[in-house]
């Protein structure tokens, strides 16, 4: 997307109108390509002054990801990475009954990864996006061992489980996300609403009447609803965008290769993309500088880091 003054200025300002007081240390094992992540970091400063009080648990969720981030890496009054999941799985389970984002909640597995983040944070060796939760879609987005029914019964009837993970959720996962379950789509994401024989449809958290749109509207719903901090989609022709629109969220169709994959699907390629969505265009920032980057087993892969934030200073396109 090519960042235009108008998308600069609306982007910058939602960045800065979080600048404060205080300091928000860069994660000791983050290893960002210029010195504009830790701009980013100091625009978001006053969430990490020790000082401020702590929010309630419960209302920790309804905070952007930079900011639950900011509050992870305090070095008193810090919240934990234990705590932050259990916030957003309380959360899961009063909403996504209603809502149908989630389709497979992998609750075990994310606590487990909860208790490593927040080790590593006492051992002062964070990564770039330790203990925030990241919803991942149930398509092509493999997670090793985690049922993966594509929105189809044929699928879902022979149980289908990957045995690999795709590089771009493994980027995630080297970068400390916790992942509280896989997200609705429509079947193998054919269409821009999101509804299948396997799961049912997935509303939009603004009127439960409405769909959510698709193909990532289990994703975007997610995230919209405040479940999950951060979660991904993927777009050949509209699926991360629309559910964007419909659910009111921040996300991004990254240029092709910026997010490097295995083996997108034939039919689609070279337009299929997986990309990030969130409620925050700053968040979206953060969660394509922690993934994007080459890959040898991507062809397309792009050569160099992405600079999102410099991006953002100087206009450009991701």
């Amino acid at each position: 997307m090519r960042l235009t003054r108008r998308r600069t200025i609306a982007l910058a300002s939602s960045v800065a109108a979080f600048a404060g007081s205080g300091f928000v240390s860069r994660p000791a094992s983050a290893s960002p390509t210029s010195d504009n992540w830790s701009w980013l970091l100091q625009q978001f400063a006053k969430y990490g002054n020790d000082e401020k009080a702590t929010p309630a648990a419960d209302e920790l969720v309804f905070l952007p990801a930079y900011e639950q981030l900011a509050l992870l890496n305090r070095k008193l009054n810090r919240v934990s990475a234990v705590d932050l999941t259990e916030a957003h799985l309380r959360r899961l389970r009063l909403v996504n009954p209603r809502l149908n984002a989630f389709v497979h909640v992998t609750e075990d597995l994310a606590r487990e990864a909860a208790v490593r983040s927040e080790e590593r944070y006492r051992q002062g060796r964070p990564r770039m996006l330790e203990g925030l939760t990241f919803g991942v879609k149930a398509l092509f987005d493999f997670l090793a061992g985690v049922p993966n029914d594509f929105g189809s019964r044929p699928m879902a009837d022979l149980g289908f489980v990957p045995p690999s993970t795709a590089v771009y959720i493994q980027r995630a996962l080297d970068a400390g996300v916790v992942v509280p379950g896989k997200t609705n789509t429509p079947e193998f994401g054919h269409k821009g609403t999101t509804d299948n024989q396997v799961h049912g449809p997935t509303s939009t958290p603004f009127d439960l009447r409405f769909n959510a749109g698709g193909s990532s509207g289990g994703s975007a719903a997610a995230v919209a609803s405040f479940m999950t901090a951060l979660t991904q989609g993927s777009d050949a022709g509209g699926s991360v965008r629309i559910p964007a629109a419909m659910c009111n969220i921040a996300a991004l169709k990254p240029s092709i290769g910026r997010w490097p994959q295995e083996a997108p699907p034939i039919a689609a390629a070279p337009f299929f993309t997986p990309g990030p969505m969130a409620r925050t265009v700053a968040d979206v920032a953060m969660l394509m500088q922690a993934i994007s980057g080459p890959y040898e087993g991507d062809p397309l892969s792009m050569d160099g880091s992405l600079d999102v934030t410099g991006q953002v200073l100087v206009g450009g396109s991701a």
